[in-house]
């Protein structure tokens, strides 16, 4: 759903956050905790947890930064892009309504597990989110 080069751009991030946070889980799983205890099931359930949360928050805190520096830069040409932007959202809002009507939304803050939460929270903060950044191995 969506125009075929935003789907492009989604899938491809998708599968490198993905790739990052399996890698980053992995490095955090072959650690022990304080109690010499090893990382269990529900350590990677709380880690991707965290990791979806946290990186679901930077992706909207750069979504926000983004429309922000738009609007101030059409602004200073007299071009007024909050009416754009609100119709646009409003079409987004109705097709994914259309599409999927008993869509709702669950908080991902639950966790069984605080050193997987702190331990994704931590690594969505170092993922990269645009293209052109290193991922580091």
């Amino acid at each position: 759903m969506g125009q075929a080069e935003h789907v492009d751009a989604v899938e491809m991030l998708f599968t490198s956050l993905l790739v990052q946070a399996m890698r980053a889980m992995r490095r955090a799983v072959s650690t022990r905790d304080a109690r010499a205890r090893s990382r269990t099931r529900s350590f990677r359930s709380s880690f991707l947890s965290a990791f979806a949360a946290r990186i679901g928050e930077r992706l909207n805190e750069s979504a926000h930064t983004e429309q922000d520096r738009a609007v101030h830069e059409y602004a200073r040409d007299g071009t007024d892009l909050l009416p754009v932007l609100a119709s646009k959202e409003r079409q987004v809002e109705e097709a994914v309504t259309e599409a999927f009507p008993e869509l709702g939304s669950v908080r991902l803050n639950h966790s069984n597990n605080v050193w997987g939460w702190r331990a994704g929270r931590a690594s969505a903060d170092s993922a990269a989110l645009h293209t052109g950044q290193r991922i580091e191995p």
